[in-house]
């Protein structure tokens, strides 16, 4: 669904940020504060989730790591969904709560990709260590290796787009790792997708916001490369950057760290430094 939101108040009607379109491809509910920071500065914000996360096509693996849950030491966790995902169904399986139950079951070490992946394992009662998310996979190894010994028995549940490059990387360092896929990242309804692409051709776009190389390749499938070129293009993260990058777009706005909020700020900086610049004078 295309949702269109519109600043509200005084102040943000004369932010920098005033008169700017910008097309946020993150379901909305993930998306809040992002808008809201973006809003605060008068953008006009059109949310169109060119992703949808939803169950796996089984849960056959999980609930079989979940049932040897204490063979596993060490727990990774690369996203708030596959939290979400994989800790809902630790607890439809098992009668006792996860806080209850931590000095039992969770008794193992768990690290978390990004301060929002760590929040989320604390909405459960559980506490993690977090490592940077502004990391390739093969740098993530690189720094997971630092912590984790070598005869490890690591879970890692994340979705059917997950890193397998942290996998292999890990394998090649020796531990024991077991990947399960808890949710999927798959394409919009058929109907938002009509929705989406005569909003885009009939209005103009200021700003294209992309958080995952599969948010890229989505919206893509629905309008011509051409279209979103001649917009600015932010996007989180290294992985995704190189995705934009492939697909043949350009570049403008990447934050140097891979959370909603700085890719915010970095917008917002972004036209604060053309609002300064001083315009070309022929006279002069």
């Amino acid at each position: 669904m295309v949702k269109e939101v519109q600043p509200v108040s005084a102040v943000a009607r004369t932010g920098v940020l005033n008169g700017k379109t910008i097309l946020v491809t993150r379901p909305h509910e993930q998306a809040v504060e992002f808008m809201e920071y973006l809003h605060s500065h008068g953008a006009h914000v059109v949310v169109f989730p060119t992703i949808r996360i939803t169950e796996p096509a089984s849960w056959n693996d999980c609930d079989d790591a979940i049932g040897r849950i204490d063979s596993f030491d060490t727990i990774i966790f690369t996203s708030a969904n596959a939290v979400d995902f994989f800790l809902q169904r630790y607890s439809s399986l098992n009668t006792n709560s996860l806080a209850g139950s931590t000095s039992r079951v969770f008794d193992k070490k768990i690290y978390a990709v990004g301060m929002k992946t760590q929040e989320a394992i604390a909405q459960f009662g559980l506490f993690a260590d977090v490592i940077g998310s502004h990391f390739t996979g093969k740098d993530l190894a690189e720094a997971l290796k630092t912590k984790i010994d070598r005869n490890a028995a690591i879970l890692f549940p994340h979705g059917n787009l997950g890193r397998n490059e942290l996998s292999g990387s890990l394998r090649e360092f020796g531990v024991t790792i077991e990947e399960v896929i808890v949710y999927r990242t798959i394409e919009p309804d058929q109907q938002d997708i009509e929705n989406a692409r005569a909003y885009i051709e009939k209005n103009s776009v200021d700003v294209y916001t992309f958080f995952s190389p599969s948010s890229i390749e989505n919206l893509l499938k629905i309008v011509s490369r051409e279209i979103v070129a001649r917009s600015i293009v932010a996007v989180i993260g290294t992985t995704t950057t190189r995705a934009a990058q492939t697909a043949g777009l350009p570049v403008h706005i990447i934050p140097e760290q891979s959370t909603a909020k700085d890719l915010a700020l970095a917008i917002v900086s972004y036209f604060e430094h053309l609002s300064k610049e001083k315009p070309y004078d022929a006279s002069e």
